[in-house]
């Protein structure tokens, strides 16, 4: 009884009697947990009051004095200060020489009045974060014209334009407040952190076969009574990421008389639509090389709105050669590409459709594509008559040439809401390849019409599935 005492004050650890419990020591003795001190010997996180003791990002200072009133051109180089600001240009300004723009630099212009740019003329608009350089309106309200560059360079970097675009003596649609026009060799447009505020018409407007620069980004237009960007079609690529949302039109206008793609364009997902016609131009767009192909490529997710008699044609010329033209539309199931009307009440046949002509080109493919509201009366087709039709085979998709495609190149497809029939087979060849595997189709006529053979032989009772 004794022993049983003692066992239980002292350590069960000294105990030697057999009919002790069984010793905790092997769970005291086990290998120990992984020690939490690697995390606590980690590098800590960036203590708080390193963000608040941090300097804040540089910002202006509105100007307050009289400033510096300039002359009406700029004929060698020169540079305009913050602390000299505002810089006054009483008159329309010619530059031949190279301006550059310090960061904080303001720059006002009267109501209705013009910067040129010249061949060897650049303004370098030199801003920082939290520092633009800065072109408003003399008088608040009394809106200047434009920036306009005719062969010389225009670079904005961390810049705001607001209350600019003053149409002058004509239409809005063909007026911005940056105005490009370039078909030669010199003169560039790069812009950096751009925000283009309150135009009188288009943010940007492109007047030529080349746009922004390959290194242009984040372009920010807003409250533009027009466009946020209008371009030609040998521009269309080039339209830098942004914002373009808060104009009149959200949409990226393209020139309907502003001649074909003639090169490689892709029309990137800006996240607005484009719209093919402006102002007064008609809305047809054709993809047409003078020598090779040109190719138009379509990224996932892109709408494109075409107006009243609209229509893009891949080659619109009809015969055996191959096309000049390719279209590379490939869409994804859960971001198609839209080609549609551009009407608030939209209905079949507001707009004419899509077309290949000539021998289609091997790279031309359509896919996860939607083509809507389409398939108005046009002209030219060799597919088979209907004997209760009146009139030539319209559809939404038309392939006038002579000589078939050699392979069913537009899958995963809806064609909607023709006024006619989906797919006009409109050649004259023994090779009649099918599309309505895969495609789905909702039209008032045919899916698809019928085409002749090479001698021009049609049924006596064409299939109109």
């Amino acid at each position: 009884m004794r022993q049983i005492i003692v066992c239980t004050l002292i350590a069960l650890a000294a105990c030697s009697n057999d009919n002790t419990l069984p010793d905790a020591r092997p769970q005291i003795d086990a290998p120990p947990l992984p020690d939490a001190r690697p995390q606590i010997d980690a590098p800590p996180l960036p203590d708080a009051r390193e963000l608040i003791d941090a300097p804040p990002l540089p910002s202006c200072t509105a100007p307050t004095g009289a400033g510096t009133v300039h002359g009406g051109s700029v004929s060698a180089d020169e540079t305009w200060t913050e602390a000299a600001s505002p810089h006054i240009l009483m008159y329309d300004t010619s530059v031949y020489a190279t301006l550059t723009l310090e960061p904080c630099a303001v720059v006002r212009l009267p109501a209705g009045k013009t910067i040129t740019i010249n061949p060897g003329g650049a303004i370098i608009g030199a801003g920082a974060v939290g520092q633009p350089v800065t072109f408003e309106p003399l008088v608040a309200g009394a809106p200047w014209a434009t920036i306009r560059a005719v062969g010389g360079d225009l670079s904005l970097t961390h810049a705001v334009l607001r209350g600019g675009g003053d149409p002058l003596n004509t239409l809005p649609a063909y007026a911005g407040a940056i105005y490009m026009q370039r078909n030669g060799a010199t003169g560039s447009l790069h812009v950096d952190d751009v925000e283009i505020a309150d135009s009188m018409s288009q943010g940007v407007y492109i007047t030529g076969t080349v746009g922004f620069d390959a290194t242009s980004r984040n372009l920010r237009v807003h409250g533009s009574v027009g466009y946020p960007v209008h371009v030609f079609a040998n521009a269309i690529g080039t339209i830098p990421t942004g914002d373009y949302t808060g104009n009149g039109r959200d949409e990226l206008a393209i020139a309907g008389a502003g001649g074909p793609v003639s090169d490689s364009q892709t029309m990137h997902d800006r996240g607005v639509p484009y719209h093919v016609g402006s102002g007064q131009d008609g809305g047809r767009m054709d993809v047409n090389a003078q020598t090779g192909v040109a190719v138009l490529t379509v990224e996932p997710g892109v709408t494109i709105r075409f107006p009243p008699g609209g229509t893009i044609n891949i080659d619109a010329a009809s015969g055996t050669t191959a096309a000049r033209g390719a279209l590379i539309a490939i869409g994804t199931a859960d971001k198609r590409i839209v080609f549609t009307s551009d009407q608030p009440s939209q209905a079949p046949g507001d707009w004419l459709g899509i077309g290949f002509g000539h021998a289609v080109d091997p790279a031309t493919e359509l896919a996860h594509v939607r083509v809507e509201y389409a398939g108005g009366p046009g002209t030219g087709s060799n597919s088979c008559p209907y004997p209760d039709r009146i009139g030539q085979n319209d559809a939404a998709i038309r392939i006038f040439g002579t000589t078939g495609p050699l392979t069913q190149f537009i899958t995963e497809t809806e064609i909607v809401a023709s006024a006619r029939d989906g797919i006009d087979r409109g050649w004259r060849d023994d090779v009649q390849p099918d599309f309505l595997a895969t495609n789905h189709f909702d039209v008032a006529g045919c899916k698809q019409s019928m085409p002749r053979t090479f001698d021009g032989v049609c049924p006596a009772t064409p299939p109109c599935p």
